[in-house]
């Protein structure tokens, strides 16, 4: 564009139905004349907002438009197309023209382009006094005279604007739009009042009246006039408009919305009719036909009362902080995310807006209750059980609803309960949070629910003001005034920091008679802090002589014969005076056969004083130490053994009894886990570095053995918690069984206690089969593949006992499965084993190697053996256990032990190694820990390197990831509690 052209808008005369062209052209200034130059294209320009506008005038030519909304199937030709009698087709093309035909003359504004209105597109040259000025901000509207006579209406229009009433006809005037309606007046570009059609004007542009025959009045009336007499400025004689003075009432009503969430609407309603704030509707009018002819009822929209409305709510609506996802828009929508938090909202600000005037509406097919809402709450302790009420009081005391009615919606998951009323009652999300624990753990009881005192944590309790029972304020039974805290003196040993803690933690336990789990990574020393509780029972427990005194015993001939007087009766007959009362028991520890050797040593060694039995071997054995077994203060036996005499076992009261790797009983429907259970005890604690191994089941299984009621049956444990867990990891499920175990469960990391612990290194080692190792792999993998295949084909009842056909199948593939396994751990697997110990022989590392196949230990000792290479090895049969681990630790010239996992996963002290082989992975995570443990651990003063050894492209790496997602959901429960 040269410098002495500048751009022009020229609006041409409408004439293809009535729309309005628009060119934007070069112009050369000629004193008072412009002189046409060439178009502007949009291609030209590089200014945006210019581009635009000469987009928006290419648009509104004639071609574009055939182009943009001609079925071109219907309208071959633009001719064609032009020619059409099409209304509704025509009508809409004038409707999109105008629009865009409004949105050049303001982006024309914008720029200061001048406007110029001709009637004919070849005149050379325009007068620069020709210029239209757009005035937005001018409101005209229309003034309607009707004069009713013989024969017919006399119809007169006028404009108002700025307070003065004009006529069309005495002023320039051209009608450009009709919705929105745009018209050029004298020399200025005007709009009608939104929702006012440009047509109105026509009749008046070249005439002052309209004369409507009689004949044509009716449908005039009906038509012309009861569309516009609510909007317009109307005078009328001959015929009635009558105002009916109708005020607003503001409604909130609740709507759904499409896009989601839910939506509270603001609405105004006169007579039947309801309008949005942004209605641009200016009320109804209705037409009654009278003797004397026409008569329109008008109610006009009071907008200043609305406008009231408006800001009361928008006021509640900010002032409610995260309630409100949106606020109040200017449609009188206010969005909310959930419906409770509407709910929520409207029983917090009903009442004041219900103060101004403001109702809310509900849909009639479902009504909420959003009256006043409160609980009243009242507590009872009657010995260990703790009776809770809860009466939920609606509508000021006039509803009252026990709590305990809601308890099965609410652990559906759901939170819409019936009332009696008929109305739904949504509950708070509030009461899910404080109530959870009740409803979840409380067995419901008379007007409430009642809980053992172990279930009494601090999270999610009823009342704030109660804390855990370990805290000794909301349990029946408090410590002694000078509670002792400093370890036994009868102990040879120094606690370490967090040994003491322990210690600590276990003694209020052991006071509060609340069963516990000591869960300290393996290596911390468990044992010792164990033992130290042992010894401050016998310490401060009361020594009473028995009525028939035997010289050096503590117990009657009864009790060693195990004839317990309160056998019969149980624990109930003991009196509530507190463990640290009653008469010193013999306490009982109950661990794996690899490590009673260890617990006998660690007595000796820590507790001389004590007098421990160990209560193993033969039949013939265990039954002449059954005589006498009360007089020992601490009796040692494996799960096995107490299995097999429980019957001998169960009827004995004793004072401690210990689970040491309490994983052993993680099966409830095992007979290890039901000769657990028929011990009676005054007080019963675990001991176990994995407490949980694979699922929650086994949380249940320990806690049922250590504390009964906290979890509750275990049905109600698989539906209030196991089932919601492991299907979507439910946070407020999770974090409430978090809450629940926490003070049960103590869990150190060396890391965390353990400033010196020496470094630990693994690494994952993938091995590359052999060829024919490989293709045996692949066969094997074939075979169960097709067999799989071909058993999903058959039809259902071809079987005469479809679960034993499932059971048998199952069964088929666990077997294939060992088989890969077997394969897996072949020649290639081997070959990168030995040409890593190969590279440690001769040095001053020992190294480990764990498997869970004793047939592969086996192979590798074979082949040890061919080279000469001192090793030991030790599994479930191994004879003379301690001989074997004295030998691999402090024989220099045995460098590897190959050990089982079933043997010597737990309980064995290893700390001659710095190497650990895993040589093939295992399903759980936590046993591979345990074994790893067994070398780094307390003890230890160098760096340990682990080695993980797995073949390539086969299922063990497979597992791998599966110990990762079993430890995702342990990790997801199990608290892990540091030293305080």
């Amino acid at each position: 564009m040269t410098d002495s052209s500048f751009p022009l808008i020229l609006l041409l005369c409408p004439q293809q139905w009535a729309v309005v062209s628009a060119e934007l052209r070069r112009v050369a200034s000629l004193g008072r004349y412009m002189e046409l130059k060439g178009m502007v294209r949009s291609e030209q320009v590089s200014d945006d907002t210019l581009r635009q506008l000469a987009t928006l005038c290419a648009e509104l030519q004639p071609e574009s438009l055939y182009l943009r909304y001609a079925n071109k199937k219907v309208f071959r030709h633009q001719k064609d197309f032009w020619e059409s009698d099409d209304t509704i087709l025509r009508q809409h093309v004038k409707r999109m023209a105008d629009q865009r035909l409004l949105q050049a003359v303001r982006l024309a504004d914008s720029l200061d382009i001048p406007i110029l209105f001709s009637s004919s597109s070849l005149l050379p040259h325009l007068h620069i006094e020709d210029r239209l000025t757009f005035d937005e901000t001018t409101s005209v509207t229309p003034v309607m005279h009707f004069h009713r006579h013989d024969q017919g209406t006399r119809y007169q229009l006028q404009l108002q604007m700025r307070g003065i009433v004009i006529t069309p006809m005495e002023h320039r005037m051209v009608v450009l739009g009709h919705e929105p309606g745009l018209f050029v007046f004298d020399n200025r570009l005007l709009l009608l009042e939104e929702g006012f059609s440009g047509k109105l004007l026509l009749p008046f542009v070249t005439k002052r009246e309209v004369e409507i025959p009689r004949r044509m009045e009716n449908d005039y009336f009906r038509k012309f006039i009861l569309k516009n007499v609510s909007k317009a400025e109307v005078t009328a004689t001959g015929f009635d408009i009558e105002d009916t003075g109708l005020k607003p009432c503001p409604r909130l009503v609740m709507e759904s919305s499409v896009v989601g969430g839910h939506l509270l609407a603001l609405r105004f309603r006169y007579g039947d009719m309801d309008y949005a704030p942004d209605s641009k509707s200016h009320g109804k009018v209705q037409l009654q036909e009278t003797e004397e002819g026409f008569r329109f009822i008008r109610s006009r929209r009071n907008r200043q009362v609305e406008q009231q409305a408006v800001d009361a709510v928008r006021r509640e609506s900010e002032s409610s902080g995260a309630d409100v996802s949106v606020g109040l828009s200017d449609a009188g929508y206010m969005r909310f995310s959930t419906t409770a938090s509407m709910i929520d909202w409207l029983r917090e600000h009903g009442p004041r807006l219900r103060q101004q005037g403001i109702e809310v509406v509900q849909p009639s097919s479902q009504v909420y209750y959003i009256g006043p809402l409160s609980v009243e709450l009242s507590e009872t302790w009657n010995g260990d059980w703790l009776q809770t009420d809860v009466t939920v009081v609606l509508d000021d005391g006039r509803l009252r609803l026990p709590f305990r009615d809601l308890r099965t919606t609410i652990l559906r998951g759901e939170q819409d309960y019936m009332l009696p009323t008929g109305e739904r009652l949504l509950i708070p999300e509030e009461w899910l949070q404080r109530y959870g624990s009740l409803l979840l753990t409380g067995q419901p009881s008379g007007k409430g629910f009642r809980r053992h005192r172990s279930q009494l944590t601090e999270m999610g309790d009823v009342d704030s003001e109660q804390s855990s029972p370990l805290h000794l304020q909301s349990s029946p039974l408090h410590l002694p005034p000078s509670a002792p805290h400093l370890p036994p003196s009868a102990l040879r040993a120094t606690l370490r920091p967090y040994q003491q803690t322990g210690y600590e933690w276990l003694w209020l336990h052991f006071m509060n008679q609340t069963g516990c789990c000591l869960s300290d990574e393996m290596g911390l020393g468990k044992t010792v802090q164990t033992i130290a509780l042992l010894l401050k029972y016998k310490e401060t427990a009361k020594v009473v002589t028995p009525a028939k005194a035997v010289p050096g015993m503590l117990f009657s001939e009864e009790e060693m014969k195990g004839e317990n007087p309160l056998a019969a009766g149980g624990l109930s007959q003991l009196d509530g005076a507190g463990v640290g009362f009653h008469p010193f028991r013999t306490s009982l520890v109950v661990a794996p056969a690899s490590v009673v050797h260890n617990w006998m040593n660690e007595l000796r060694h820590f507790a001389p004083s004590l007098l421990a039995c160990n209560y193993t071997g033969d039949a013939a054995t265990r039954r002449e130490k059954r005589k006498a077994l009360m007089r020992w203060d601490v009796v040692v036996t494996t799960y096995q053994t107490l299995r097999s005499d429980i019957e001998h076992l169960a009827p004995l009261l004793f004072g401690v009894v210990v689970f040491d790797e309490s994983q052993a009983f993680k099966t409830a429907t095992s007979r290890v886990h039901q000769a657990v259970g028929r011990l009676m005890s005054l007080h019963r604690m675990a001991l176990s570095g994995t407490p949980v191994e694979n699922n929650l089941h086994e949380l249940w299984s320990l806690m049922n053995v250590l504390n009964p009621h906290l979890l509750g049956s275990h049905r109600s444990f698989l539906q209030s918690f196991i089932a919601p867990i492991a299907r979507q990891m439910e946070q407020q499920r999770t974090e409430l069984l978090q809450a629940l175990i926490a003070p049960y469960f103590l869990k150190r990391t060396k890391e965390q206690v353990l400033g010196d612990l020496p470094e630990r290194q693994d690494e994952v080692v993938v091995c590359p089969m052999t060829d024919s190792q490989a293709s045996l792999y692949a066969e094997e993998l074939s075979k169960a593949r097709n067999q799989w295949l071909e058993e999903q084909s058959l039809p259902l009842g071809t079987s005469p006992s479809r679960g034993r056909q499932e059971g048998a199948s199952a069964l088929k593939y666990l077997a294939v499965i060992q088989r890969l396994r077997h394969i897996a751990n072949g020649e290639g697997k081997m070959q990168v084993v030995f040409e890593r110990l190969e590279s440690l022989r001769g040095t001053r590392h020992k190294v480990l190697l764990f498997s869970e196949y004793v047939t592969l230990l086996d192979s590798v000792g074979e082949e040890m053996q061919r080279r000469g290479w001192s090793y030991a090895l030790l599994t479930g049969e191994t004879q003379h256990r301690e001989k074997v681990i004295d030998r691999f630790q402090n024989d220099a010239d045995c460098q590897f032990f190959l050990i089982s996992l079933k043997a010597g996963g737990v309980g064995l002290n290893l700390t001659a190694a710095d190497y650990v082989f895993v040589l093939d992975p295992w399903w759980n995570v936590a046993a591979e820990e345990q074994a790893i443990a067994r070398s780094h651990r307390i003890g230890q003063h160098r760096p340990v390197f682990v080695y993980r050894f797995v073949s390539e492209n086969t299922l063990e790496q497979q597992i791998l990831t599966l110990q990762e997602r079993k430890q995702t959901l342990i990790d997801s429960v199990m608290p892990f509690i540091t030293a305080m």
